[in-house]
């Protein structure tokens, strides 16, 4: 039931449309991998699930967070590999400074596991 919720709610986000017509931005969501960052520390056996990437969308600089990260580290790297913004999450929306554009790795790290895809700002 709750991925059906999950799914109508991810539906109507990306399928807003204007009073003339016109479609709006879409609500983008963020296609994450995940990795370890020490492969080395013990996590006390092998998981019976694999670890799933929160559930994130973007929209004019505005990250939603449909997964709760609340007190994870959320960097954006840049092409040259370096961190152009940090901050730990709270809550389920966070805005992005405006002075950000371009094309950027953004990361959430969640104690050994590192969550990353790339945005457009």
């Amino acid at each position: 039931m709750k991925k059906i919720l999950l799914m109508m709610f991810a539906f109507v986000s990306i399928t807003t449309f204007a009073k003339n017509g016109e479609q709006q931005d879409l609500v983008v969501p963020v296609e994450l991998q995940v990795d370890t960052i020490d492969p080395t520390v013990d996590h006390g056996g092998p998981h019976k699930t694999p670890i799933q990437p929160p559930l994130i969308y973007i929209e004019d600089g505005t990250l939603t967070f449909v997964t709760p990260c609340d007190g994870c580290e959320l960097r954006l790297v840049n092409a040259e590999d370096e961190v152009e913004y940090h901050t730990i999450i709270s809550g389920y929306m966070l805005e992005l400074p405006c002075t950000l554009s371009g094309c950027f790795q953004l990361q959430i790290i969640s104690g050994n596991y590192i969550f990353f895809g790339d945005i457009i700002l």
